[in-house]
């Protein structure tokens, strides 16, 4: 699963990099916005880390904070070196922690570029 969570990190970094260099945006505000309006992605969800129940919005919260800041990197494996905090996220979180994260970035993306489409209409 972890390899599924990689290739969406990619992604993110390929897409989110082209649009900040494109237009140096804040990605993280307008990632925090963007899930503040679709909090129902994360409020059902349950994540545990180590056997540890966590406050999922708020790990999500900060998984994106971190990723926000990674991805100024030059190139993605700069990107994904500096989320080594995060490095208990590669080697213990569950599947279902891993799609939670894969469904918030893929979130992200698509309503950005709803919202863009909608900018050019």
């Amino acid at each position: 699963m972890n390899n599924i969570l990689t290739e969406s990190l990619q992604k993110s970094f390929d897409y989110w990099s082209w649009v900040d260099e494109d237009s140096r945006i804040e990605c993280l505000p307008i990632w925090k916005k963007i899930l503040n309006n679709n909090s129902k992605i994360i409020k059902n969800q349950t994540m545990w880390i180590d056997g540890v129940k966590q406050d999922t919005e708020k790990y999500v919260h900060q998984f994106l904070e971190s990723w926000s800041k990674a991805i100024e990197a030059p190139d993605f494996e700069s990107a994904k070196n500096s989320m080594q905090k995060w490095q208990k996220l590669w080697e213990e979180t569950t599947d279902e922690n891993v799609k939670i994260f894969v469904k918030v970035l893929e979130m992200v993306e698509t309503y950005w570029k709803d919202m863009q489409n909608k900018n050019i209409d």
